[in-house]
């Protein structure tokens, strides 16, 4: 279930894989995957299915469950972890663990993890308002040859889509929206949905706030249709559906957008005039 992908699914039958663990004598024997793997996929599963408490416990678990564990691999759950944290407003431990993470790679050779754990450092710098925009542009870069390097499609898209986000907030509009461009489309060829979803969102606010609002909404419906049809989680399609509707309600075009509202099974009525 996990390579489909459908976190949620992937998540029920780790969490069963988890507690048969501990019933059986041998248990590795029975497993291609060790118990530190299997807790960090659990993770992984679980950040992507929106279960953000539970994603955090798994993490925590396998940092914890092999001291032998090799740097990567602790970079790896380090980087999962800070994102866990940062999403759940507790923004200084995340800073720790990413602080972790980029020490444990800093002397890695080219590769995936490496890339990763760059790009998504980059992305929580773009979203701290206390980093001047700048050095984001500077830091996106930085994960982008990173991602080259390893030749890494899926972070190259993720580190474009952050620098896009930085040059806007930098003030260069065509070039961000260049890079978010640029950034959606290489994470649908790497078939990275959440990237596609997130570059998205992104670009629908960065043409929204540079008066494109007629762009932004055909932006932000196909964003809310592709996070409809995927297999990521009810938290990736509420987001971009409550994005589509946010733009609705600015736009002045209230019947739709309590419509949509009511879809979601929320009470909303239209605003007087």
């Amino acid at each position: 279930a996990s390579s489909v992908p459908a976190p949620a699914e992937a998540l029920a039958q780790f969490e069963r894989a988890l507690e048969l663990w501990d019933c059986l004598a041998a248990p590795e024997t029975f497993s291609p995957l060790s118990k530190v793997e299997i807790l960090a996929t659990a993770g992984e599963c679980a950040y992507l299915a929106g279960r953000l408490s539970r994603a955090a416990t798994l993490c925590e678990a396998a940092l914890q469950s092999d001291s032998n564990l090799d740097g990567t691999s602790r970079a790896m759950l380090h980087e999962r972890l800070a994102w866990t944290l940062w999403i759940r407003d507790r923004s200084d431990d995340a800073r720790c663990h990413f602080d972790e993470a980029l020490r444990l790679v800093a002397a890695a050779p080219p590769s995936e993890p490496r890339a990763r754990v760059l790009a998504s450092h980059a992305r929580l710098l773009s979203l701290d308002s206390e980093t001047p925009a700048a050095y984001a542009v500077t830091v996106a870069e930085h994960a982008l040859d990173a991602a080259r390097e390893a030749a890494s499609q899926r972070w190259e898209a993720s580190a474009l889509n952050t620098r896009g986000v930085a040059l806007f907030a930098a003030g260069d509009g065509a070039g961000g929206a260049a890079d978010l461009r640029r950034g959606i489309k290489m994470a649908r060829d790497a078939g990275a949905d959440d990237e596609v979803i997130r570059g998205m969102l992104n670009l629908t606010e960065a043409l929204a706030c540079s008066g494109k609002q007629t762009d932004a909404l055909a932006v932000a419906r196909e964003a809310s249709d592709i996070a409809r049809r995927s297999v990521l989680g009810a938290g990736f399609a509420a987001v971009a559906e409550h994005n589509l509707i946010e733009l609705l309600y600015s736009m002045g075009d209230w019947d739709e957008a309590v419509d949509r509202v009511r879809a979601l099974g929320v009470e909303a009525r239209r605003p007087p005039t």
